[in-house]
């Protein structure tokens, strides 16, 4: 083993999670973020597999780094969201804190660098949350009209998480 040799560490997290030893490609991952602790790239693959092992909360904090390291990467801010709607599913959510939870997006929309991405967030809130908090309700709606205001000029990966969100409408 090279502990301390990225490269190799990168082809055996490749390796690891090729061949399903999960418990391993975590283990690896977390050598791997403590010699790279910016990357965000490798905080955001890092979160998506203990989103995937169903680690939602390990998965909420490693976007919420992410997050912090590349403000616009859509994945990691949805990401972030996919994580909290799992929790919300364990625990529910009155529809008093999802409200709150839609204007504390709404207040950032307002002053983001990034409109669409804002949108976008937005409109996953609505879509993916939404549905929980008020079936029936003007969830799917609301949802379609953030969509809408997404402007022509958006980077590709809010395009492709806007016609999954469409799609999800559907």
């Amino acid at each position: 083993l090279a502990p301390g040799n990225t490269d190799w560490l990168r082809e055996y997290l490749q390796l690891t999670l090729q061949t399903g030893q999960f418990n391993e490609a975590l283990s690896t991952f977390e050598s791997l973020v403590a010699l790279e602790p910016q990357s965000a790239d490798l905080l955001r693959r890092y979160a998506q597999l203990h989103f995937r092992l169903q680690n939602y909360e390990q998965a909420r904090a490693l976007y919420d780094k992410c997050v912090a390291l590349a403000p616009n990467d859509a994945e990691a801010r949805l990401g972030v969201l996919k994580s909290l709607r799992h929790k919300l599913i364990e625990r529910s959510l009155s529809p008093g804190k999802f409200d709150a939870l839609v204007t504390a997006y709404e207040g950032h929309l307002t002053g983001s660098r990034n409109r669409n991405l804002a949108l976008l967030e937005l409109a996953c809130l609505y879509l993916w949350l939404g549905s929980i908090v008020q079936p029936g309700g003007g969830w799917a709606q609301r949802a379609a009209e953030y969509l809408e205001q997404i402007g022509g000029q958006e980077a590709e990966d809010v395009s492709r998480h806007k016609l999954l969100a469409l799609y999800e409408l559907h």
